[in-house]
């Protein structure tokens, strides 16, 4: 929960016009899932195609390893005399 408290004046003649004032209700040991960090938990739509579970961690490993393998072979080139 979020206020606007008014307060007056606050020292050496500035004013402060509010106060931001948050409240939370926190529940410990309550169990999580991943349906309740998406839009639909706050009353919005998911946008078409964001249902699945994302790219495999294969695929990351590969592209990873693909572009150190460019980076490496770039160093290599631009560390010999001549540039080639």
């Amino acid at each position: 929960m979020y206020t606007d408290e008014p307060v007056g004046s606050h020292g050496r003649g500035g004013t402060v016009t509010g106060v931001r004032k948050f409240t939370f209700d926190t529940e410990y040991g309550v169990r999580l899932t991943d349906g309740d960090f998406r839009l639909t938990a706050f009353g919005l739509p998911e946008p078409p195609g964001a249902g699945g579970r994302g790219v495999p961690t294969y695929v990351w490993l590969i592209v990873a390893a693909a572009v150190a393998g460019a980076v490496a072979v770039i160093l290599s080139r631009v560390g010999r005399p001549g540039g080639r």
